[in-house]
């Protein structure tokens, strides 16, 4: 059964996680609202029933997450709603540069990786420009590797 999506009334409300009130909303533990995708991307916030996908709890939330600032909000000017909602850190180690999910959403910064650690899981990541960009580089290279080793094999297999 598909997760059901609530029509807010026409006031738009406001998500708990970021200064976006546009986009699939689903009620909080606290009685808010919060966006799906906020929920997926924050490790601490998970859902009562993973089938429908709500409600979103958001009770074991560190308050560490909301002290921290968007930069991407700060980039373009937006220092009010830099600091509204709960920040994600980006997922390269000794990066300290944090943001919320929807804003990376918008900058297509978001990833979904394999865990490391059990194969059969994905982890929902995000990273700021400097290490999104990094990382295209780094797998573009490593394709284009893949491309080479692939043609040297089905030019040794044909050739036998």
């Amino acid at each position: 059964r598909a997760a059901r999506v609530y029509s807010v009334s026409r006031v738009l409300q406001r998500c708990e996680l970021c200064p976006r009130k546009e986009g699939a909303l689903k009620r909080t533990d606290s009685g808010g609202w919060a966006h799906v995708v906020c929920a997926l991307y924050i490790p601490e916030v998970t859902f009562g029933n993973n089938v429908r996908m709500e409600p979103i709890i958001t009770s074991k939330l560190p308050r560490e997450r909301f002290s921290k600032s968007c930069y991407l909000c700060e980039d373009q000017g937006l220092e009010t709603q830099a600091g509204h909602g709960a920040c994600m850190a980006c997922h390269k180690s000794g990066c300290r540069l944090a943001f919320h999910v929807t804003c990376a959403q918008k900058e297509r910064l978001l990833c979904e990786e394999e865990d490391s650690r059990d194969t059969r899981n994905i982890v929902y990541c995000g990273y700021c420009m400097v290490h999104f960009k990094k990382m295209v580089r780094r797998l573009a290279r490593q394709q284009d590797r893949f491309t080479i080793s692939a043609r040297l094999v089905s030019l040794t297999l044909t050739s036998l």
